[in-house]
């Protein structure tokens, strides 16, 4: 069934970024909790339950639900909401990464060489951001830590983990720049893709490894 669910969800995006460009919220909402069903479903279907890895990748799959949900809200006490679900979904994905197992210098290179565009991106929010600052920067900070774990996944074999984690962040930039500094259609063009790339790497990565 792993399948079926990939095609309906890229299929989903597809509706989602159409949706956008035609400003048809109930099918907006209607194709991104399709979307996001169809990523968790795809990780329970290749295993994701059966393996160490794959617990922490399915929670923090279902914890993005979660966010994705709480995002489609303009109500701003619910799209913290969705922050905080978003922050436990990349804390959730760092265990995978160190129940995969991490290699310490490749980590520690790739914090250092991450640090900055942190910083640039939490001065880039911050007048923005307003009182949802603080949400925003722990947020940062998570999902740098998330990538640099990435970075260091020690595992032999096919690692899709750095990409993933990669897309992710850039994906999250663009619903930074759409949420906080100007909202514009290319946002939601060029951050849907990203972000169910990413998403979708994490949920086939989530069996056992080969």
């Amino acid at each position: 069934m792993t399948v079926p669910f990939l095609i309906l969800g890229l299929f989903a995006v597809g509706l989602q970024i159409a949706a956008e460009w035609l400003g048809a919220r109930a099918a907006r909402a209607a194709a991104k909790v399709a979307s996001s069903t169809a990523f968790v479903a795809v990780a329970y279907g290749v295993g994701a339950l059966g393996t160490d890895h794959g617990r922490w990748l399915f929670v923090g799959l279902l914890l993005s639900w979660v966010g994705d949900v709480a995002l489609l809200s303009d109500e701003r006490r619910i799209f913290l909401g969705g922050i905080v679900a978003f922050l436990l979904a990349h804390l959730a994905y760092a265990g995978a990464f160190l129940t995969l197992g991490v290699h310490g210098p490749t980590v520690g290179i790739a914090l250092v060489a991450i640090a900055p565009f942190g910083g640039l991106t939490m001065l880039w929010l911050r007048k923005g951001a307003g009182n949802l600052f603080p949400a925003v920067a722990a947020y940062v900070g998570a999902i740098e830590v998330m990538v640099a774990l990435a970075y260091g996944v020690a595992t032999p074999g096919l690692r899709p983990w750095p990409a993933a984690a990669t897309l992710f962040f850039l994906s999250d930039l663009a619903v930074a720049r759409e949420r906080f500094r100007q909202s514009a259609f290319i946002n939601r063009a060029i951050g849907l893709p990203l972000y169910y790339g990413a998403q979708f790497a994490f949920a086939l990565s989530a069996g056992p490894l080969v």
